[in-house]
């Protein structure tokens, strides 16, 4: 499963063989999936697209990446990462 190509189709990963398709789906495709800023600190949430790591054989395809800390979080479902988005936005607008 290391560095398997996916694209999304409804928010759900699909594997990609065809390197062609994927690298117009990546260049076309607005991969951020969520994006907020509280102060001067920035969250992005984004769909890599490729899957370098696993857990429990499940691909890890989201990151979540607080700029300009080194907090970075990685998720394997679209949905767990719009959760772990919005819950480090809610963290940060507490401080």
């Amino acid at each position: 499963m290391k560095n398997q190509r996916y694209i999304l189709k409804d928010n759900e990963p699909q594997p990609c063989d065809n390197l062609e398709e994927w690298a117009m789906w990546m260049d076309e495709s607005n991969c951020r999936i969520a994006s907020d800023e509280i102060g001067n600190v920035s969250v992005s949430t984004v769909f890599l697209g490729v899957a370098s790591a696993d857990i429990d054989g499940v691909p890890v395809l989201f990151e979540t990446m607080v700029f300009p800390s080194n907090l970075v979080r990685r998720y394997t479902l679209h949905q767990q990462a719009l959760a772990g988005h919005s819950q480090i936005v809610r963290d940060l607008s507490i401080v």
